[in-house]
């Protein structure tokens, strides 16, 4: 997820809105740990070490399946037109 991630976010994400769409990146990966960390040790708690394991296990796969179908189906970046800093000169027009 990091680099990945991250790399996907820095070449794509506008560069006003780039932190506010890393920090959301960080905020529902992690919101996302926990909750799957205090199902796993109420499953743990409730019916055995052996079950949260193997459920843990099996949503791990799922996920990594999901994940390799998604990068499969990215068809590539799309060009950007480049964009001029205030007070930039564009190049001369031939």
């Amino acid at each position: 997820m990091y680099s990945g991630g991250l790399g996907l976010i820095n070449a794509n994400a506008p560069a006003d809105r780039r932190g506010g769409v890393l920090s959301a990146l960080y905020s529902v990966a992690f919101a996302m740990q926990a909750i799957i960390v205090l199902l796993l040790g109420a499953t743990a708690t409730t019916w055995g070490l052996g079950l949260a394991v193997d459920l843990g296990a099996v949503a791990i796969a799922v996920l990594s399946i999901c994940t390799i179908g998604l990068a499969l189906s990215i068809k590539g970046p799309v060009p950007r037109e480049p964009v001029l800093q205030k007070g930039a000169m564009s190049a001369p027009c031939r």
